[in-house]
């Protein structure tokens, strides 16, 4: 049976036109997996700032209900605008190319999420605001790249 669905699958594939490379044929339980622990790590990375929000203000003060609600939607509007830019980036420079820089965004902006601390005439809040919505950018970038 698990021959028979991976063949049909191959067929359907190639009748929506993919490449050969991409036919389907490839399927292996490790390929889910790791497309299941990218997942996992995508929603850590949105949803953490809810863990870490107590230490914040006991550390920073109180944060007001606009800047909360702020720092938690900014990773999910940059989301959006993540798969929206890295997808066309994706069609006109090249798939390979822009999965590394959505990678090293990524990586920096949960470096400086995490690291975040108050510059020049921002409070802390501000600044992880920032970082926070360039990991979605990042983690937005993933999803049109990663199939």
């Amino acid at each position: 049976p698990f021959r028979l669905r991976a063949f049909r699958t191959a067929q359907w594939v190639r009748a929506m036109g993919a490449s050969s490379a991409d036919d389907g044929e490839h399927f292996s339980p490790l390929s889910v997996l790791r497309h299941g622990i990218g997942l996992a790590t995508d929603l850590y990375d949105l949803t953490i700032i809810n863990a870490v929000r107590p230490e914040l203000e006991a550390c920073y003060g109180p944060m007001s209900d606009s800047m909360n609600g702020a720092i938690t939607s900014a990773t999910s509007l940059g989301a959006m605008l993540g798969q929206i830019g890295f997808g066309h980036a994706a069609d006109a420079l090249g798939r390979r190319g822009t999965f590394v820089a959505t990678a090293s965004l990524l990586c920096l902006a949960a470096a400086g999420s995490a690291l975040a601390f108050p510059f020049g005439g921002l409070s802390v809040y501000q600044v992880l605001l920032l970082w926070r919505f360039l990991l979605g950018v990042g983690v937005g970038g993933e999803y049109p790249l990663s199939m």
